[in-house]
């Protein structure tokens, strides 16, 4: 329980799963809540003792569709997997997920483009938001102006409807213009159905200097705007936080991820979220599925390639 408890506290924000034999095991809060979410059986540790530990197991052999489920649930999960080695090795935490960061077709992501966002604003007033399918590779980026329509931010989290975004973390006087991205995706997530993670990570994942020298050596230019995109600070931290939280979770670069695309706006109509909503492109009011959608009626492919373009 020692290790454990030390992969607990290097990733409090995450439901740990820790690999017991045939089984992937959880304590604490963590078994309570799993249970509760997979409706599967709570048990404890130490019975006889003043204060059991509650306890949770998921066989190994079917773990993905109930990680899965905990992830569709808005969780994220760090896993503990040493039997993934051969010969005796230091255990550690293998695999991380998150609802931006899943790779797989799975519950939580229907054949459709899964986006993580990482969105940030800089001293000049400059909002960037940065959009990735993990999956494909496919990471695209806007920056609003000062002078900006901030309506045009809110109309692309609902178009784009991540699962998962990334702020910066600041102090309440400095976040006022968070708020309403924030109770946005609250009401994104409702409509869909699922909620939209929003994770605060470290002030790090988002410092300039850091961010420009990982977008340098990671696509070898010397400025964005070789791929048509604002040469402002924001569009580097945006994009620069994202790609050092998917090489975090991931453990690995995303070399997959070879360059960046504007969101244009010009010679395009961007629908705001009134009308995507009213006319029922990807949620059906009244259920909050698909049914009935235009995105329905239109998705007749017969790959996930062919649904996700």
């Amino acid at each position: 329980m020692k290790q454990y408890a030390s992969f607990k506290q290097e990733h409090p924000d995450k439901m740990l799963l820790f690999r017991m034999g045939d089984f992937y095991e959880m304590f604490g809060e963590d078994a309570v809540r799993a249970a509760d979410i997979l409706k599967i059986q709570l048990t404890s540790r130490e019975k006889n003792t003043e204060n059991p530990l509650p306890m949770a197991g998921i066989p190994a052999h079917a773990a993905e569709r109930y990680m899965f489920r905990l992830i569709g649930a808005g969780l994220k999960l760090a896993i503990e997997d040493s039997s993934l080695s051969k010969g005796i090795v230091k255990r550690g935490i293998t695999r991380i997920l998150t609802p931006g960061t899943v790779l797989e077709d799975n519950e939580a992501n229907t054949g459709v483009n899964n986006y993580i966002c990482a969105v940030d604003r800089d001293r000049q007033n400059h909002t960037a938001l940065t959009f990735c399918d993990c999956s494909t590779g496919e990471t695209e980026t806007a920056v609003l102006p000062p002078d900006g329509d901030p309506e045009y931010l809110l109309s692309l989290l609902s178009l784009y409807r991540p699962s998962e975004v990334l702020m910066r973390p600041l102090p309440a006087s400095k976040s006022e213009w968070q708020a309403p991205l924030k109770s946005h995706l609250e009401q994104i997530g409702t409509r869909g159905g699922y909620p939209v993670t929003v994770d605060f990570p470290d002030a790090y994942y988002f410092d300039e200097q850091a961010c420009r020298k990982r977008l340098s050596e990671h696509f070898n230019v010397n400025t964005l705007s070789v791929f048509g995109i604002p040469d402002t600070p924001a569009a580097y931290t945006s994009a620069g936080a994202l790609l050092y939280y998917l090489q975090e979770t991931q453990r690995e670069v995303p070399r997959h991820i070879i360059r960046l695309k504007p969101i244009a706006r010009e010679g395009c109509m961007v629908l705001d979220d009134t009308t995507l909503k009213n006319l029922e492109i990807f949620y059906n009011i009244s259920s909050a599925s698909d049914e009935g959608t235009l995105f329905k009626v239109l998705n007749k492919t017969g790959t996930g390639m062919g649904r996700a373009g």
